[in-house]
């Protein structure tokens, strides 16, 4: 008995701990991802030399002001410039991969050729990306982050409360992260140390 509760716990442990190929791949591949687990696997059903095809990356500064007046922040937002036809055989997409940076947008959704999609700006079992928020009433947010948890799939905000939860198994990061003024112009710093442990 005490064999079989050892295995399950290795097993458990194994599959929590366990690596995904877009984070061990020394070689990103080129293409498109139609699904999330396209992208953690590496693995884009559809492949695409982006230098030699008809299909190309585009790319844009979108501007949108901070909360209380301050300054406007620009962003950079992607996009695949290809015929209607071809976004038509495309049909749902995750994102894409130009063989070193990796796109996704904020939504799975069918392939249109105005779709925004954003770098991943940090890839770990817990990415981030910057982006442009659809919604008016979150254009004012102080930071513009959202992650993806490589091991569920699920899409976050990256915000005070989000990561107080994430990191609270770690009380001395969390005591640091607790004394921090401005603890949002943080988030990706601690964000990061906590992944590094």
């Amino acid at each position: 008995m005490k064999k079989i509760i050892v295995l399950i716990l290795f097993l458990i442990a194994a599959r929590t701990f366990a690596q995904y190929p877009i984070l061990d791949d020394s070689i990103k591949k080129a293409g498109i991802y139609r699904t999330f687990e396209e992208f953690r696997d590496n693995n884009p059903s559809i492949l695409v030399d982006f230098k030699n095809s008809k299909i190309k990356i585009d790319s844009e500064d979108r501007e949108f002001a901070k909360q209380y007046g301050s300054e406007a922040k620009s962003i950079k937002v992607y996009g695949l410039n290809t015929t209607e036809s071809a976004a038509k055989n495309i049909g749902f997409i995750f994102g894409f991969c130009d063989g070193k940076k990796i796109y996704v947008s904020v939504e799975t959704e069918r392939y249109s050729n105005y779709m925004s999609f954003y770098e991943i700006n940090y890839l770990a079992p817990i990415s981030y990306y910057e982006f442009m928020p659809s919604d008016l009433n979150d254009r004012g947010a102080i930071n513009n982050a959202k992650t993806i948890n490589l091991r569920t799939g699920k899409y976050k905000n990256l915000t005070v409360k989000y990561l107080w939860e994430l990191i609270s198994d770690k009380p001395e990061l969390l005591e640091r992260f607790r004394k921090e003024r401005n603890q949002p112009a943080v988030l990706k710093d601690y964000l990061k140390e906590y992944l590094a442990k």
